[in-house]
C-alpha cells in the first residue's frame, strides 16, 4: 500500500517520520514512563479552563445570569 504514493512530493518525508516518531511509539518493547508521572501535568492544564463558554458561569453564576432557582409546577415538577 505504501507504495502507492512513491512518487507523492512529501512521500519521503512522511517515510522518515514514521520511521523516527511513528514506528517507535507502537513498539511494545521501547522504555516508557509509568502514567503517574503524567498526573501533575494534567492537573496544571485542566486545573482552569482558558477558554469556554462556560467560564462565566463557572465564576459567579449569579451575575453571569446562569443557573435561574428552580420554580415549582403546579404537578410537582420542576422546570429551570
Amino acid at each position: 500500500m505504501r507504495g502507492m504514493f512513491a512518487a507523492h512530493a512529501y512521500f519521503e518525508r512522511t517515510a522518515e517520520f514514521i520511521e523516527q516518531y511513528d514506528n517507535p511509539a507502537f513498539n511494545a518493547d521501547t522504555a516508557t514512563l509509568p502514567i503517574a508521572e503524567f498526573a501533575p501535568m494534567l492537573r496544571r492544564v485542566f486545573a482552569q479552563p482558558h477558554q469556554t463558554i462556560y467560564k462565566s458561569v463557572m465564576q459567579s453564576p449569579a451575575k453571569a445570569g446562569g443557573l435561574r432557582q428552580r420554580k415549582q409546577c403546579p404537578r410537582n415538577a420542576y422546570i429551570l
